[in-house]
Order: C-alpha cells, then structure tokens, then sequence
C-alpha cells in the first residue's frame, strides 16, 4: 500500500498544480503545494477509497484544504485589528539605538508631543490608553489615526 507512495502520488500531480495556479497561500511554493497534496493523499489511503473515484475524492479534499488554509491565513490577518497590543515601552530595548539617530528620536518625540497636546482630553486619554496597552474601539482607532494622519499632513514642511 505504501511501498510506492511517491510513484502512486505522481498522478495527483497535476491536480495540485492546477490548484496551486486558483488558490495562492501567501509563503507557498511549488514544494509546499505537493506536500500538502501528499498528506492529503496520505489521509485518503486510510479511508480505503476505492482506485476508481480517489482521483475525485483527492481533487475534492485538496481543494477544501487549500480553502481552509486561505481562511485561516486571512483570519491570522484580521487577528491584528482585535486589540492585542504590546506596550512600546516594553519593547523599546529591542529596537537597536543604532538604527535610528538622536535627531530622528528628538523629531519623533516633538512631534509625538505636539500631536499629543493638540488633541481634545477626550482624544488624549483615548491615546494614552492605546499607548498602555488598553483596548480601544475600533472606530475610536480609526479616528485617532486619521486625526493623525491629518495632523502629519498639515505638519510636513
């Protein structure tokens, strides 16, 4: 059953091809389309399909599966505008001194500042909250980030 796994699977080859050119996964090469395709085919043997229809069993399977990992992967995706945030100030002894001058973190600072003090108090809780780590709507994000972008617009010289 499993002595000629690799030569048995070469049939299916074009059927995962075919489905790697319609469902695209962001990282996925040719490899990891087969190899997919293979522990499908793995999990077919166990079923005892007959020869006959596990062409079309397989084809069916490998596609849901390559659905599946679509949805998981854009689900991944949308997980960041959930509200799992991370405090800058625990990760700022990661960032290398070395990748940004003092000038660049002097602007930055001023400038965080200045958009800072222009907010109503209602919008510098708001940020204040944000930068902690609290949760915060999702509109009251968006709002904030288009208050910023506004502000640097306006700013740029």
């Amino acid at each position: 059953m499993y002595e000629n796994f690799s030569d048995d699977f070469k049939r299916f080859i074009p059927i995962v091809i075919k489905a790697s050119g319609k469902y695209k996964i962001r990282g996925f090469d040719k490899d990891d389309y087969i190899q997919e395709g293979m522990l499908i085919y793995f999990e077919l043997l166990h079923k005892e399909i007959d020869e006959k229809s596990l062409p079309v069993f397989f084809k069916v399977k490998y596609t849901q599966h390559l659905v599946n990992l679509i949805r998981h992967q854009k689900a991944y995706k949308r997980s960041f505008d959930e509200g799992n945030y991370v405090d800058i100030h625990s990760v700022s002894s990661h960032v290398a001194d070395q990748a940004m001058s003092i000038e660049s973190k002097l602007l930055i600072s001023d400038t965080m500042t200045c958009f800072i003090e222009q907010l109503k108090k209602n919008d510098q809780r708001l940020l204040l909250n944000l930068v902690d780590g609290h949760e915060i709507s999702r509109v009251q994000k968006y709002r904030l980030k288009q208050k910023l972008i506004q502000f640097l617009k306006d700013n740029t010289d």
